[in-house]
Order: structure tokens, then sequence, then C-alpha cells
């Protein structure tokens, strides 16, 4: 099985620009922006190693140590003073013998020497037992700004970082602070101490994003909005390697040796189920998918595991080659299992334009069909189901406490239904009715999508009626619906057909597939 922990070294280093040290660089590149001297170039775990050199002046250099495998064992940022020269000390990790890689850098200034690790003295027993000091850096807006202890508990399979003795304001405007911890041999779950009430604002201003090995997690200041009595509290947030001995033997099955992270919060020491519908938080989990997964790697998604071991689907797990991440948003913290799902109907031969955006959103548990095995892409779609299905797409979610009268509690589309009623994605009909068994108008279908990719900061366009002057039946389109249909329009969401935009006409679900399809990739 290939080490996760060389893969999130990757990971990190594409997400966070001051840290673009992935590259080896001979000692003599960038020999006029960036020196780097390694003393001594050779001992044992434990030893203490100077790297110094020269850069920009007052600049922030980061250095980072890379093991046999590309995991961060060490990392660091220290400033170089009014002439450019800078130093570091530490102890080398307790790794196995070979070569570290030391990389010192700033901005696209990079330099790479190499430190032998040798196997451990004769006569002393084997090894040696060595404290080691570990580092998490801080940054705003990725320039690192301090470092932070790393303190490794006794079993030496959990860390925690205190954000106690960190001044100013954590969350400081729309500013993101960033706290990456190193790579540590054994530990298999990371914590971030906090305190609570700096995440207890009403509305979110501020985002923190806590990089571990297993994965990471980006939070908000509004995080704990709603929970009483934060002053003086201190929050702990984990991230860690789930257990996957206690799951159902088919829920191991599909999983396999694909990651499963487990998240965790506690208000001083005692754990505390968090569900805020108000406060997203994205997680990150890097992965590296088979041969066969990168085929058609849109099926790489998200289970939510619950106390009981049922799988919910989370519709926004989606895998980017380009970070090497599988990435979702949740509202709680549970059991998140990276996995692979094929999902299929048997009667998609007719719309073979469609298949694969019927699948994919299938398999992200987005669209559901009529029957398990029947999706009946040429029916049209009810305004139950797109709102499920849309607002499934985008992601959303709210606190909701009522609903349309003439949806039932029981409906399988309720909350969806209730989420967009709350976010003013849709009034209804009129009288709190929202029809649900009707087929929606393809106006009506426009106008939610533009009011909520509008809400959401997801649509860059505004249309006016200009826009729609090349399709003949624009006249029909409804006064209310003109602006919206226009900026789909102009966004690209519909194209129409020959000249008509058909506002009055309706949609299959086979045609509602591909318009999700491309919002969900917008």
């Amino acid at each position: 099985m290939i080490k996760r922990n060389s893969i999130l070294s990757v990971c990190r280093i594409f997400i966070y620009s001051f840290l673009c040290l992935a590259l080896v660089v001979p000692g003599s590149a960038f020999a006029d922006t960036i020196s780097l001297t390694i003393e001594p170039t050779r001992g044992y775990a434990g030893d203490s190693v100077i790297a110094s050199g020269t850069a920009g002046h007052s600049e922030w250099v980061t250095i980072k140590g890379l093991d046999g495998e590309g995991s961060i064992v060490y990392l660091n940022s220290i400033m170089s003073d009014e002439n450019g020269n800078y130093s570091d000390t530490f102890r080398i990790p307790d790794i196995p013998p070979g070569e570290l890689r030391l990389i010192a850098g700033y901005g696209s200034n990079i330099i790479t020497e190499l430190f032998t690790v040798a196997a451990s003295r004769s006569g002393g027993g084997g090894g040696r037992n060595v404290a080691h000091t570990y580092k998490a850096v801080v940054s705003r807006n990725s320039k690192p700004e301090t470092n932070l202890p790393v303190n490794v508990n006794s079993d030496k399979d959990r860390a925690t970082v205190n954000l106690e003795t960190l001044t100013g304001d954590i969350f400081t405007g729309k500013e993101r602070t960033t706290v990456i911890v190193p790579s540590i041999h054994g530990v298999t779950s990371y914590t971030l101490g906090i305190p609570a009430d700096t995440m207890s604002r009403s509305q979110r201003e501020g985002a923190l994003t806590f990089s571990t090995d297993p994965g990471s997690i980006t939070i908000g200041d509004n995080m704990l909005s709603g929970i009483s009595e934060t002053e003086g509290k201190e929050t702990c947030i984990t991230i860690g390697e789930g257990n996957k001995s206690h799951l159902p033997d088919e829920i191991k099955a599909a999983i396999g040796e694909r990651p499963l992270v487990q998240l965790t919060l506690t208000v001083d020491g005692e754990q505390t189920q968090w569900n805020n519908p108000e406060a997203p938080v994205m997680v990150a989990i890097p992965y590296i998918p088979t041969e066969e997964e990168l085929k058609d790697p849109e099926h790489i998604t998200i289970w939510y595991i619950d106390g009981e071991g049922n799988v919910v689907e989370v519709p926004s797990g989606r895998y980017d080659p380009a970070t090497g991440l599988v990435t979702f948003t949740t509202t709680h913290f549970s059991k998140y299992a990276v996995v692979y799902v094929t999902k299929t109907f048997e009667d998609l031969e007719s719309v073979a334009w469609a298949e694969k955006q019927i699948e994919v959103l299938a398999s992200k548990g987005i669209l559901k069909g009529t029957l398990e095995k029947e999706y009946a892409p040429q029916t049209n779609i009810t305004r139950a189901d797109f709102l499920y299905f849309f607002v499934r797409t985008l992601g959303v979610d709210a606190k909701v406490d009522e609903n349309f009268d003439d949806i039932s509690e029981d409906a399988y589309y309720y909350k969806e239904i209730a989420i967009a009623k709350k976010l003013g994605i849709t009034n209804g009909i009129g009288n709190n009715k929202f029809n649900p068994n009707e087929s929606i108008t393809r106006q009506d279908m426009m106008t939610l999508t533009e009011r909520a990719l509008r809400m959401l900061k997801k649509l860059e366009q505004q249309g006016t009626a200009s826009d729609l002057e090349k399709f003949v039946d624009q006249s029909s389109i409804a006064a209310y619906a003109v602006d919206s249909v226009a900026s789909v329009v102009k966004e690209g969401l519909i194209v129409g057909s020959a000249d008509k935009i058909n506002p009055l006409g309706n949609t299959t679900r086979a045609e509602t597939a591909v318009f999700l399809y491309r919002i969900y990739n917008k």
C-alpha cells in the first residue's frame, strides 16, 4: 500500500504557495538568491544539525525535511535578517537510516541539500531514546508568521497544537490562517486546541485550515454559533485515521484500503456532537486512485458513516486530480470514508448522450431513480424532484423548522425543499403551497437556478432582456423570469434549441441530469 504521508506532502506543497518546495533542485541552483549549508552532513537520529545560508533581506524562509518516502518529517519557517542571513538548529527526527532531503526556500527560490542518517551506533542497544521537538507553521494568506510547538502524547500516537498562545486574532477579517503540522512517525490523530469564543461569531468572516497527515479541515469563525456559554472554554478539533474494524463487513469491503477519517470535537475535554448547518466545514483527504479508478475518477466520492454503521452519501465528495485530494463539505463530525461508487440504471440506452452525467450524479447520491434500477430518463422532471436534485447538487444546508403545507414530512424530498424554502431559493406557488408533483417549467427551473447561484456567488454574469433577442419565443417568458433566464443563458448553462428557449416547456429527467452536472462542475 502506498504510504499516505508522501501523498499529503505533495498535496500541501500544491495548496500552500509558501511551501512550493517539492522540486529537488541541485545545490547550485538559484545560488544568487538563496544558499543552504548543512553542518554536519552526516549523523544519527537525535543529532543537532544547523541549516544556514543567505536569502533575500527580511524574508520568511521555509525549511523542510523529507524522508526517503517523501514524507514531511521536519518543517519550520524563520525570517532572514536585514543582510539576508538565516540559521535554523534542529534535531534529526527518528527516521530509518538513509537520506534526509533538506529543502530551503522562499517564493520561487528553492535549494536542496542532503543529510545522511546513519545506522545506530554499535553498542548502543540498537537505538537511542531521543526526545524530539516538532513545530507547526502558522501562516496568514500563505505568508508564514510564527511557529508553535507540537506536543506528542506518551504513546506517540496523538499530537496536539494549541493556539491559545497565538498572539492577535486567530480569525482576522477575511484572511485565512493556516496551521501545518509536519509528519510525525506513529501519530495517527492530530488535535487543534483553540479558544471556543473565537469560533462563536454569528456570521462567518475568517477561516482557519488545520493541515495534517490524515487530511486537512477548514473551519469558520462561526463554527460554534448557537452554542451558549463558550466564553473561557477550550475547543479541541481532532482529525485522525478512523477505525474500520467495527464497521459492517460490506462497508469494510466497499472502503477497502481507502482512507477513513474520524472528526471529533471536544469542549473543555467533553466530546460534543457538533452539528451546525449554518457553518459548513471543508475537509480534504489525500488519496492516490488505483489505475482502474483513474479511468473514471468522477466516481470517487465520500460516505458518511453514522454511529450505527449506516452509510449516507456525501454529494459534495469529489476527487481533484490536480491536487490529489478528495474534498467535501460537512456540517457535522463523524467518520468519513473515501469510496469508489459506480451506480447505473437499466433504462439509459435511449439517452446515451446523458448516460455519463446520470451515472456520476447518481453515484454521488445526488440523483435517484424512480425505481431501484430505473431512472425514467424521458419522463418530465417534477418540481419536487428538481429541487431535491438541485439542493443536493449545490451541497447547501440550513436549519429548518417549517415547510410548504403540501409537502409530506415522510417524503424523501422533505428536507431538501425545506432547505430551499429557508434559503429563499423557492417561494412556492402561493398560499404556502409548492405543488410538488407537477412538472416544472423551464423558466421556473432557470429562475430557481439563477436565484441559488447568485446567493452562493457562483454566477458571474448578469443577463438582461437583450441577451434573449436571439430566441424567437422570448416574448413567452414571464416577466418575473426574464432576468433569471437571461443570466443563465449568458452564463452558458442553457443554450436553447434551434432558435427557441421554450420557457413554458418541461425538462426531462435526462436533460435535468446534464444541466445539473454542468452546475456541479461549475
